[in-house]
């Protein structure tokens, strides 16, 4: 049985939530497209990954939701952020501290290994995508724990997997570990 895992990429509008979306999920036909078009809600993909957990290839279902930034439709996320099993909050050079620790908030049952920040930049992203500059948490922040990553599609597009897959092989233990400690429960 193969294993569904659900991502949640959120953060501010145009940092590149769903350029890194369709990315993981080998849409090629959307990456050349560098016109902006915010997300309306939420996409959700869907594709398989095969991932290393333990030295082993394991298959799973990765469902990948992409969170509109504006703000408007942030109420609706707290509803959401409970079926996540991973959550990578994407940044710009200019992205508040307090907003992505109201973000990491919205996660409580997500643990560190879970999450990870991807301080992005991008052609056509406006003024807060300038090459180079990369966010970081204050060592007093929830998010201090958690691994960022400079990311760029244009620069390094294949580390952007492998750091998905990483973040999705802490998931499938997290879950695997949970799912046994239920099923010791019944069994008792």
């Amino acid at each position: 049985m193969t294993t569904k895992l659900t991502t949640f990429l959120v953060g501010p509008p145009r940092t590149g939530k769903t350029c890194i979306s369709n990315h993981l999920a080998d849409l090629t036909e959307s990456l050349g497209d560098r016109q902006y078009h915010p997300t309306q809600g939420v996409r959700i993909l869907e594709f398989d990954r095969s991932i290393p957990v333990n030295g082993k290839a394991v298959e799973v279902a990765c469902e990948v939701w992409d969170c509109s930034g504006d703000s408007r439709f942030h109420a609706s996320w707290p509803a959401l952020a409970s079926s996540a099993n991973a959550v990578i909050f994407v940044t710009s050079p200019d992205t508040r501290e307090r907003d992505l620790d109201a973000w990491q908030n919205l996660f409580p049952a997500l643990a560190p290994q879970q999450m990870a920040v991807f301080s992005h930049s991008y052609v056509g992203g406006g003024s807060g995508s300038s090459k180079g500059a990369r966010f970081r948490p204050l060592s007093t922040s929830p998010l201090a724990k958690v691994a960022v990553l400079q990311t760029s599609l244009e620069t390094d597009p294949d580390a952007i997997k492998k750091e998905f897959d990483v973040l999705q092989a802490a998931s499938y233990s997290v879950y695997r570990e949970s799912s046994e400690k239920e099923e010791a429960q019944l069994m008792a």
